[in-house]
């Protein structure tokens, strides 16, 4: 009758991260290392009243017409670049070191990732 409780206490701990162990990576995580090399930057600020993010481009180049797709903790969505502005100026492309306002149609948070998806 003990036979069951003598084989489960025999075996040695599992040592395989589980779902709240520290090493454990989020989605965010997976994402960057899946398509690290498509990451252009990360967002900064949100105003929810005129639905722009403020993206810094960190590497690569982001133009008008490009598609993006915008990573958070728990969602992401896919997007075309209709806008883009510098200094409360429009510009058709920007590079690398740029502080930029995009249009973004759904609420986004600080630290989001932002991925070139085509260009």
């Amino acid at each position: 009758m003990l036979n069951w409780f003598r084989r489960l206490s025999s075996r040695k701990p599992d040592s395989s991260p589980g779902p709240n162990h520290s090493n454990a990576t989020s989605a965010k995580d997976q994402m960057r290392t899946k398509y690290g090399d498509l990451y252009i930057g990360k967002i900064l600020h949100y105003y929810p009243k005129i639905q722009v993010g403020i993206v810094r481009i960190e590497k690569g180049y982001l133009k008008v017409g490009d598609t993006i797709f915008i990573r958070g903790k728990e969602n992401g969505f896919k997007q075309g670049v209709t806008s883009i502005e510098y200094e409360h100026r429009k510009v058709k492309k920007v590079g690398p070191g740029f502080e930029v306002g995009v249009l973004v149609p759904a609420p986004v948070k600080e630290g989001d990732d932002v991925y070139l998806v085509s260009g």
